[in-house]
């Protein structure tokens, strides 16, 4: 019994151990499957795609929101607004990511900062040395969406070593700074791998395969290595996506340096196409137009835009410059001569020119614009002055055109043909404002204004050619362009009850005026005295009689030949959207077949 005893503990100790070892192995298996269905589940996962920026959001006409990264990560305070190309910032973005020392007033729509070397470099030293540590008051264009003011960035691109970059397929915006290394890499295939076995990889959202993947990108396509965590990198592609992928899977390159140089502008002599200025005005009342739309214009070379108003005595200026227009209109061929305006107020304009610290605040403004937004040149519209102020302008012209000179611009100014209207003409020093600018424009219109009391032509071809031997008297002929009309006043004529006549008009494009002409079957026969087509009808149901003088082709002829009779510097419309089409045939083989001849 004892040997029994003996044995049996032995062999129940065997059969235990063996118990525990079936145990530990059924765990064993356990894991081991429990980590297959893992690597299953994660394979699933694998192949849910994720978006990981929130979606654009259209405007009312304003542009579109887009997400915004910034070093790498998608900015949860800022969006940037794009309209037409154009990037505009939020206030709070500038200051935090480009400039803290800009102060801007949103109730003016005006930044206000201290120049200096470091900041805003004109191309000549000496306007640099003129005006370095002046604080300057600048307005820009300024989109207000949801009480957040949205900044136009364009004209600091030649001001801060940074730039908004817009990814399509990504739909995001990106702030990219220069100057800074960037880490340049290349999605590679693994070490254990094939290419036919795994032709692409994800990027994933997270740096793990249990994330969703955000896009699959080819193996030797250049990514930025943004930042390293544990096994993975995050990088970001070509189409702007962010997100993770696995280490052996990316190939480093370097680090390499997006250099970032002030652009120097190159200034070349004016040399107008076919030997004479053929310059439109451009009429910007609050949005600039959408260039896609504007059909070309064959022979012109210089647009004017409407961009710069006063709006107050002290100089101040409304600013509704874009940068994209001037990039549209240098590669078409055409100059850009800003216009600047006095809005017509005598009382502002007399507190300004009255004021050498006041013209000064205009001009150093006008210097900045002008480089801001690469001009070339600038156009002065002063109109309904004081006649105290004669000599004030001359003087705001002498203090002006010097320093766009130093800069390579052209300098111009328009007038009125000769009257003894004091606010409209005699304010006008000719002789002496000849001396000092490039070019000076002679509006030749209107002869009969849109509160005429007769019906008229707006510019009769005597009244026209008058008028300009009469500027010609104190004015070179090579600075005088002639000023032509775009436009036509439609005349009605209605007999009041006391046997008098009431006149009124409106004014039309050309295009316009023919789809009148065309609706009401008007007549049109050769008006000798005017030089022009004039139509008429009487309406017996209104008891109405509607009168026209038409400028068109025939009339546009007739003036172009005054440019060459007088032998003018060349010719200026306003304005641009008024004509037809090949009303700028009509002027461009005018200008140039009579240059043939000679």
């Amino acid at each position: 019994m004892q040997t029994e005893n003996a044995y049996q503990p032995r062999h129940r100790t065997h059969r235990k151990q063996w118990y525990r070892w079936g145990i530990i192995s059924f765990f064993l298996a356990l894991i081991i499957t429990f980590g297959v269905i893992l690597l299953i589940f994660a394979d699933r996962a694998n192949q849910e795609q994720s978006n990981p920026y929130p979606e654009a959001v259209q405007t009312d006409g304003q542009g579109t929101l887009y997400p915004l990264i910034v070093n790498g990560d998608i900015s949860t305070q800022h969006d940037v607004l794009v309209d037409n190309e154009e990037f505009f910032v939020p206030y709070e973005l500038f200051l935090e990511h480009i400039d803290d020392t800009v102060s801007y007033d949103e109730a003016s729509e005006t930044f206000i900062f201290t120049a200096n070397n470091e900041v805003v470099t004109l191309q000549s030293m000496y306007l640099t040395n003129e005006l370095k540590d002046e604080q300057v008051t600048l307005n820009f264009p300024v989109r207000n969406i949801d009480g957040q003011s949205y900044i136009p960035f364009s004209p600091f691109e030649q001001v801060y070593p940074v730039e908004f970059k817009y990814y399509d397929e990504s739909q995001i915006v990106e702030l990219n700074t220069f100057n800074t290394p960037k880490m340049k890499a290349e999605v590679s295939i693994p070490a254990d791998h094939q290419e036919d076995e795994l032709p692409t990889t994800f990027i994933r959202t997270e740096p793990t395969y249990q994330a969703p993947y955000v896009t699959d990108i080819q193996h030797g396509t250049p990514v930025e290595m943004l930042e390293e965590r544990e096994n993975w990198y995050q990088v970001k592609s070509n189409e702007g996506w962010i997100g993770y992928i696995p280490k052996d899977e990316v190939t480093i390159n370097g680090a390499e340096v997006e250099e970032w140089t002030k652009p120097e502008r190159t200034y070349a002599p004016w040399n107008p196409i076919a030997g004479k200025i053929n310059l439109t005005w451009e009429h910007v009342v609050s949005r600039n137009p959408d260039t896609d739309n504007i059909e070309p214009m064959n022979g012109v070379n210089v647009v004017s835009p409407t961009w710069f108003h006063l709006k107050d005595g002290t100089g101040g200026l409304k600013n509704l410059a874009d940068k994209q227009y001037v990039s549209w209109a240098h590669g078409n061929g055409y100059q850009v001569w800003g216009l600047v305006t006095n809005d017509f107020n005598p009382d502002m304009t007399h507190e300004l020119l009255s004021s050498y610290e006041n013209r000064k605040n205009m001009i150093n403004q006008l210097i900045y614009y002008s480089e801001l937004y690469n001009l070339d040149g600038i156009n002065v519209d002063f109109e309904n002055v004081y006649l105290k102020d004669k000599e004030n302008l001359v003087q705001f012209m002498r203090e002006l055109t010097p320093y766009l000179h130093e800069m390579g611009l052209v300098v111009s100014i328009d007038v009125t043909i000769k009257s003894d209207s004091e606010m409209w003409s005699l304010f006008l020093d000719r002789e002496k404002l000849a001396g000092i600018v490039d070019y000076m424009m002679v509006m030749t219109y209107d002869e009969h204004w849109g509160s005429s009391p007769v019906a008229g032509s707006v510019a009769s071809l005597p009244w026209v050619e008058r008028g300009l031997q009469g500027v010609l008297e104190e004015v070179p002929n090579e600075k005088l362009v002639l000023g032509v009309p775009f436009y036509t006043r439609i005349w009605a004529e209605e007999e009041t009850a006391d046997g008098s006549t009431n006149v009124s008009s409106r004014a039309f494009s050309m295009n316009g005026v023919n789809d009148w002409i065309e609706e009401n079957n008007v007549q049109l026969t050769v008006d000798q005295s005017s030089g022009q087509y004039y139509g008429e009808y009487y309406d017996d149901e209104e008891q109405i009689r509607y009168r026209v003088w038409l400028e068109d082709e025939y009339s546009m002829a007739q003036r172009i030949e005054l440019v060459h009779k007088y032998d003018l510097a060349g010719v200026a419309s306003w304005r641009r959207g008024f004509e037809e089409t090949q009303i700028w045939d009509v002027i461009q083989k005018g200008l140039e077949q009579r240059l043939n001849e000679q």
